[in-house]
């Protein structure tokens, strides 16, 4: 029987502090538990399946050559879709890794979001280049 492929997660430090606060203002990380396995199953490796529609998972473009990031939008109870967070993420084979989010409900701008993605990754990956 061949090994078991699982996808992994990691999350930028400032990233986890962010999201914890967020959770435990409004609903505890019931969201984000239910985001993580979707996007598990979106990004499997070996069986992906298609759960996450183009309406609420956007790839980000102009990162960088070979660097796939994307944009979800996390369902919360008791916000609305327009208010809901967007989780941006970083895939690489299996691993996914959280780095940021921005709410309009803070206003966030694209360009700034996409300024903090760079920087998160680098945090994580210090020899990655974005030319």
């Amino acid at each position: 029987m061949g090994e078991k492929v699982e996808v992994s997660f990691i999350e930028h430090k400032s990233y986890s502090r962010e999201i914890k606060k967020f959770n435990k203002k409004h609903d505890g990380g019931i969201g984000y538990k239910s985001l993580k396995r979707l996007i598990e199953k979106q990004f499997h490796p070996l069986n992906k399946e298609i759960v996450l529609p183009p309406t609420v998972l956007h790839r980000i473009s102009n990162i960088g050559a070979n660097i796939e990031v994307y944009k979800v939008i996390m369902r919360v109870k008791g916000i609305s879709s327009g208010q809901s967070p967007r989780v941006c993420f970083r895939v690489e084979g299996n691993l996914i890794s959280f780095l940021c989010y921005g709410s309009h409900s803070e206003d966030y701008k694209d360009s700034q979001l996409r300024e903090l993605i760079k920087k998160r990754i680098k945090d994580l990956d210090p020899n990655i280049q974005f030319a």
